[in-house]
C-alpha cells in the first residue's frame, strides 16, 4: 500500500513540476535561470545574449539590451533594489537601446531582446545629453544575423511554419524568449524580482498578451496595439491565417492571444488608436472581453503606429508604477450608459478629473479610414455625462484625463444608433405577443389579431350583418412575421422566432381551403372568436402585391407551402397559352399549375381578355414571388420558366415608340377607360394608360418586385435579366412622365400622349383618377435598388429628384421631417451602394421621425387613427436599419415589397374617409389604420 502512495506521489510531483500549456513549458520557463554572458558593458546601456530555445534541433542565443539606475550611474550598489520591465519590440523592430534608457531613467532595471535571431548596432550616444541617439540600433541593414540566432520574424515564421515540431514557430520562440528574459532580469542582484512588468509594440503587443496570459510572475502588462483576434474582421494577419487552410484552427488554438487571454490575472492596460490598420477596435475591445482579471483601456484618436509613439504614452508607466512602486492608479471608468439624450459613465479615480470627451465617428467601412469626432463632456462628483452619440454612429467611447494629463478610456461601443431601434422594434413585438395573440374563441390558438387598439388593446373588430368579427388575416401578417424571425437571428431570443413558426404552421393546418390557398388576402380572413373564414363570399382568394414570407412557411410545413405557391399559379392564371391572369381565383376549385402548357411566346401584348377578366400589375409580386421561392426552395425549374415568362409579358407590353407599358396585359371589352375618356382618346383602355393606380404598381412597384426577385435568385443570369429589365422601365417612365417643374409624374397614353383627365366623364374613373402622381418611398427603392444593382448614373440622378421632392434635399437635409418607412429602405440601399455616410445619417432621422409615432404602449399608430396593425411595416423596417448600424445585415432575409389590405362591406358607422368612392365595400385601412 505505502508504494503505491509513494508512486502516487511522485506522479503528482511531476505533473505539478511540469506545468505546459500549448507549446510552452512553464514551469521550465519560470524557475530556469537561462545561461547568459555579456557582450558589451562599457556605457550606460550594457548588451548581453541569453539562452533561448532549440531551434530546429540547435542551441540558440537571443540578444538584449539591459540598463538600470545603477548603468546609468544613478544609483549605487547597495541602495536599494529596482522594479524591473521586459520590453518587447514590434515587427521590423528590435532591441532598443533607448528604451532600455528611458526605463531606467525611470528608475527600473529594463531588459530589451531581439526577437528575430539577430543582433543590433552598439548604441551611439550624444556627446552632450550621453542619451542614445534613436533609430541607431534600428537600422535593419546594419543587423548581424546571430550565428546561433533563432527565427526570424517574417510572415513565413509567424504563420506557415504552424504543425508539426514547434521549434521553428516564431510566436513559440518570441513567448519563450521574453519569459526567459523575465527570469533572467529577476535573478539580477539589483532587481525586485517580485515586481515586475512588460510591455510591448505591435507585434510586442501581440506577444504581450501572450506572455501575460502565461507568466503570473509579472505584476502588470500593456499591450501596445497589439492583440488577438487575428483570424477575424478586417485584422491584416487574416489573409495570412486563412491562407494556412486546416491548419488554420491549429494555429488560432496555439498562437492567437484570443485563446490565452482568458487565462490571464496579470492586471494589464490595453494602449491603441482609433484607426489602427493593423489592430482595429473589434479585435481590441473582443481581445479585452476575454480578461477575466483587472484590465483598463486607453484609446486615442488618431494614434501614430510605430515604437517611438508606441512607447510615448505617459500611461504606461503611471500604470506600471501603480503596481510595482506603490504609484497612484489612473482613474478607472465604469461601463457607459446611454440614458434618454445622454451617455454617463462614473469614474473611481484617487486623483481629480480635469478633462472628459466622448469620441465617436459616423463612418461606416473600413476602420482604418473612418473619421472621428471628439466633444466636451461633463464632470460631477465623479460622474461623467456627455450627449448621446449620433444615431447613426458607428462606433463611440470616452475619455476622462486627471490632473497628471493621465488619460483612460472606457470601452468601445459599437452602433449605439441600432440599439435605439433595436429596442422599438423589440418593444413593439413584446406588446404583440402579450396582446395581440387569439384569445377569443373556445380554443386559444398562436394566431395573432390583425391590429390593437393603441390604448385599451382591445382588437380591432369588422361589423358586417349584425356580427362582429375578430380578424386575423395572415397575408396582412407578413411583416410581423419578417419581424418576428428577425428579431431571433439579431437578438438570439427564441421567442420571437418560435411565435412566428407556431402561428404559420397552424394556418398552413388549419386555415387551408379546399384546393390548398389559405384563408387570407383581400376579401378572405379568419374570425377568431366563431373560428371560421370570414369576408366578402367564401370562395374569393385575392392577393394584390402581398409577397408572402414563404421562407418561413416552407421551414414549418414544406408540403402544405408548396402546394399554396403552386396553386396561385394555378387558380389565378387563366389562360396559359396567353399568360393572363384574374386577381380572383376559387378557394374551392382544384388548380393544379399547367407547367407544361403550350406558350404562346410572341403573342401581341396587351391582348383582349375573355369575359370580365382583370389582369393588374398588383398581382404580379405574388405571382413572381410564388414562383421563385418554388424555384428556390423546391428547385422547381418550371416555376422559374414561367416566371420569367410572366415579367418578360410586362416588357412585351411596352409601346414600340416610347418604351412605355400600361398596368395590365389585357383589356376588357366594356373598358372602363374607355367609358371615361374614349370621346378624347379613341384608343383608350386599361391596358395603355400610365395614370392611377395602374401607373404606381407597373413603375412604382414592378420593378422593385423585379429586382428583390432577381436577389433571391442570388445573381443567376435570368436575375441579371430581371435587374436590367426594371433599370430600363425606371428610366423610361422618368423620361416621359417626370414634370420637373411640380415633381411629379403625368398620367400619358402609353403612345406618350398626355392624358386629358379633366374632361373623363363620371364613373368608376373620375378627373381625379388622371391627376398627376407623387414620387413614393417604393419609386426611391425602386431606383436605389437599381442604381446599387446596376451603377447606372442616371438612376442616382433619378433617386436624387426624388429626394428632394420627399423633403431630404439631395440627401443632405437631416432636419427633414419625413416618415415615409420605405424611404429608409431606399437610403440603406444607397448607402451600401455609394458608402456615404449621409444617406445612414439621413435614414437613422427618417427612423427617428417613425420612433416618435410609437405610443407608450409600444404600438405604430397613424394620425388619426386609434388602431394600429400587428402586420406593421415600421417596426420592420426599424429593425433593419438597426442591422445596418450594427453590420448585421446578413442574419435575416432582406426587405421585401409588400402591402397588406381586407376589401369587404362594412355595416358600422363611417365617416367619409373611411369609406371606397363609389364602392358598397370598404379597406380595413380606411376603416382602422390609415396608410400602413
Amino acid at each position: 500500500m505505502m508504494k503505491h502512495l509513494f508512486a502516487l506521489f511522485i506522479a503528482v510531483t511531476v505533473f505539478a513540476a511540469d506545468e505546459k500549456v500549448g507549446p510552452w513549458n512553464l514551469t521550465a520557463l519560470k524557475k530556469t535561470i537561462p545561461q547568459m554572458r555579456w557582450v558589451d558593458q562599457s556605457g550606460p546601456v550594457h548588451s548581453l545574449l541569453y539562452e533561448g530555445e532549440k531551434y530546429r534541433g540547435r542551441d540558440t542565443e537571443v540578444f538584449a539590451f539591459y540598463a538600470s539606475p545603477m548603468t546609468l550611474g544613478k544609483a549605487t550598489c547597495g541602495k536599494g533594489k529596482f522594479p524591473g520591465v521586459v520590453l518587447i519590440h514590434g515587427g521590423g523592430g528590435t532591441a532598443f537601446a533607448e528604451w532600455a534608457w528611458l526605463w531606467a531613467q525611470r528608475g527600473y532595471a529594463a531588459i530589451a531582446m531581439d526577437l528575430s535571431g539577430s543582433q543590433p548596432n552598439a548604441p551611439v550616444y550624444d556627446a552632450k545629453t550621453g542619451v542614445p541617439v534613436p533609430g541607431q540600433t534600428a537600422k535593419k541593414e546594419t543587423r548581424k544575423r546571430l550565428p546561433n540566432g533563432g527565427p526570424d520574424q517574417g510572415h513565413a515564421e509567424k504563420f506557415d511554419s504552424i504543425g508539426g515540431d514547434t521549434s521553428d514557430d516564431w510566436p513559440f520562440h518570441a513567448a519563450a524568449s521574453v519569459m526567459r528574459a523575465h527570469s533572467l532580469l529577476r535573478s539580477m542582484e539589483e532587481v525586485d524580482a517580485e515586481h515586475t512588468a512588460v510591455t510591448g509594440i505591435s507585434w510586442g503587443g501581440y506577444t504581450t498578451c501572450l506572455v501575460a496570459s502565461l507568466d503570473d510572475r509579472f505584476k502588470a502588462a500593456v499591450p501596445v496595439y497589439g492583440c488577438g483576434f487575428l483570424f477575424e474582421g478586417e485584422s491584416v494577419q487574416k489573409p495570412s491565417i486563412d491562407k494556412l487552410g486546416d491548419r488554420r484552427e491549429l494555429w488560432i488554438k496555439t498562437y492567437d492571444p484570443s485563446s490565452r487571454l482568458p487565462r490571464c490575472r496579470v492586471p494589464i492596460l490595453f494602449v491603441n488608436g482609433s484607426n489602427d490598420i493593423h489592430y482595429p477596435l473589434d479585435s481590441y475591445q473582443k481581445s479585452f472581453d476575454c480578461v477575466p482579471g483587472k484590465k483598463q483601456m486607453r484609446i486615442e484618436v488618431n494614434m501614430r503606429h510605430g515604437h517611438g509613439p508606441g512607447w510615448a504614452p505617459k500611461e504606461i508607466g503611471l500604470f506600471i508604477d501603480s503596481y510595482c512602486r506603490g504609484g497612484q492608479p489612473l482613474p478607472v471608468p465604469s461601463k457607459p450608459v446611454v440614458e434618454g439624450d445622454c451617455v454617463r459613465m462614473s469614474v473611481k479615480c484617487v486623483l481629480p478629473l480635469k478633462e472628459a470627451k466622448l469620441h465617436y465617428t459616423t463612418d461606416t467601412g473600413l476602420r482604418s479610414k473612418r473619421k472621428w469626432q471628439s466633444v466636451p463632456a461633463k464632470i460631477s462628483n465623479g460622474v461623467v455625462t456627455a450627449p448621446c452619440p449620433p444615431a447613426d454612429a458607428s462606433t463611440w467611447f470616452l475619455t476622462v484625463t486627471d490632473e497628471r494629463d493621465a488619460m483612460v478610456s472606457s470601452t468601445i461601443q459599437f452602433a449605439t444608433g441600432g440599439n435605439r431601434y433595436l429596442q422599438a422594434a423589440v418593444t413593439f413585438a413584446d406588446r404583440v405577443l402579450a396582446d395581440g395573440r387569439d384569445k377569443y374563441g373556445k380554443v386559444q390558438s398562436p394566431l395573432f389579431v390583425d391590429g390593437l387598439h393603441v390604448a385599451t388593446l382591445e382588437p380591432a373588430r369588422w361589423k358586417h350583418t349584425g356580427k362582429e368579427w375578430v380578424l386575423s388575416n395572415f397575408a396582412s401578417q407578413q411583416p410581423l412575421m419578417r419581424l418576428l424571425d428577425g428579431l431571433t437571428a439579431v437578438t438570439g431570443e427564441a421567442k420571437y422566432r418560435q411565435a412566428a413558426e407556431d402561428a404559420a404552421r397552424h394556418v398552413l393546418e388549419h386555415l387551408r381551403t379546399p384546393n390548398g390557398l389559405l384563408y387570407w388576402g383581400g376579401h378572405l380572413a379568419w374570425d377568431l372568436e366563431q373560428e371560421k373564414p370570414v369576408g366578402q363570399g367564401s370562395d374569393t382568394h385575392e392577393l394584390k402585391s402581398q409577397q408572402p414570407y414563404y421562407e418561413l412557411m416552407h421551414r414549418v410545413n414544406p408540403s402544405a407551402t408548396t402546394k399554396l405557391m403552386e396553386t396561385i399559379w394555378g387558380g389565378h392564371v387563366l389562360d396559359w397559352s396567353l399568360l393572363d391572369y384574374n386577381r380572383h381565383a376559387s378557394a374551392r376549385k382544384p388548380s393544379p399549375p399547367l407547367w407544361s402548357h403550350e406558350f404562346r411566346e410572341n403573342s401581341e401584348v396587351p391582348f383582349p381578355a375573355k369575359g370580365g377578366n382583370l389582369s393588374f400589375c398588383n398581382v404580379t409580386p405574388p405571382l413572381t414571388r410564388s414562383g421563385v421561392m418554388l424555384a428556390v426552395l423546391d428547385k422547381n425549374a418550371d416555376a422559374l420558366k414561367w416566371t420569367r415568362r410572366l415579367l418578360f409579358r410586362w416588357q412585351q407590353g411596352r409601346d414600340p415608340k416610347t418604351g412605355l407599358c400600361g398596368g395590365q396585359l389585357s383589356y376588357r371589352k366594356d373598358d372602363r377607360a374607355q367609358a371615361a375618356l374614349g370621346h378624347v382618346h379613341p384608343e383608350i383602355n386599361e391596358a395603355k394608360m400610365v395614370a392611377a393606380y395602374h401607373q404606381v404598381s407597373r413603375y412604382h412597384t414592378l420593378p422593385l418586385v423585379q429586382m428583390q426577385a432577381a436577389e433571391t435568385l442570388m445573381q443567376t443570369g435570368i436575375g441579371r435579366e430581371f435587374v436590367q429589365w426594371a433599370a430600363d422601365d425606371l428610366k423610361t417612365y422618368f423620361r416621359r412622365a417626370y414634370d420637373p417643374k411640380s415633381g411629379k409624374l403625368v398620367a400619358l397614353l402609353t403612345d406618350g400622349t398626355r392624358i386629358e383627365g379633366s374632361k373623363s366623364k363620371p364613373g368608376y374613373y373620375v378627373a381625379a383618377s388622371f391627376a398627376p402622381q407623387a414620387p413614393d418611398g417604393f419609386l426611391l427603392w425602386g431606383c436605389a435598388m437599381a442604381y446599387r444593382l446596376t451603377r447606372d448614373k442616371e438612376l442616382l440622378q433619378m433617386a436624387t429628384q426624388i429626394s428632394d421632392h420627399l423633403g431630404l434635399g439631395d440627401f443632405s437635409k437631416l432636419d427633414t421631417d419625413c416618415d415615409d418607412w420605405s424611404v429608409i429602405y431606399a437610403l440603406l440601399e444607397l448607402h451600401r451602394a455609394t458608402k456615404r455616410p449621409e444617406m445612414l445619417r439621413l435614414a437613422c432621422r427618417v427612423g427617428d421621425n417613425l420612433l416618435r409615432k410609437q405610443t407608450p404602449t409600444g404600438l405604430f399608430p397613424r394620425t388619426p387613427y386609434q388602431y394600429a396593425r400587428t402586420g406593421d411595416e415600421i417596426p420592420l423596417v426599424l429593425l433593419h436599419l438597426a442591422a445596418a448600424l450594427d453590420g448585421k445585415q446578413s442574419s435575416f432575409p432582406q426587405p421585401i415589397f409588400d402591402r397588406r389590405f381586407f376589401h369587404c362591406e362594412y355595416h358600422g358607422p363611417l365617416e367619409k374617409h373611411q369609406q371606397k368612392r363609389d364602392d358598397k365595400r370598404t379597406y380595413d385601412h380606411y376603416v382602422f389604420y390609415g396608410d400602413s
